[in-house]
């Protein structure tokens, strides 16, 4: 799941055990009007992380891009569709 291409496929919910060492990518696909809310919780002097959500082509739609030691990216009203976060 090193590239956009490649993005593993996740149901909605919650993962507690998702590991991210370089670009990770990960898909979830929605019906029509959705929201998405990404969160992702570490110790930032361990590294930074970044969270973005990616339409199917690439577009950015959101990004958290904090110093902190959370991240958090939310869309409401999305098409149906494929996003990546």
């Amino acid at each position: 799941n090193d590239t956009r291409a490649t993005a593993a496929a996740l149901a909605p919910g919650s993962y507690t055990a998702l590991r991210c060492e370089d670009d990770d990518y990960f898909k979830v696909t929605v019906a029509a009007n959705a929201t998405i809310e990404a969160k992702t919780a570490f110790r930032h002097a361990q590294g930074d992380l970044e969270l973005e959500l990616l339409d199917a082509n690439g577009a950015r739609l959101g990004s958290s891009t904090s110093a902190t030691d959370a991240e958090s990216v939310k869309k409401t009203g999305l098409a149906a569709g494929t996003y990546l976060v």
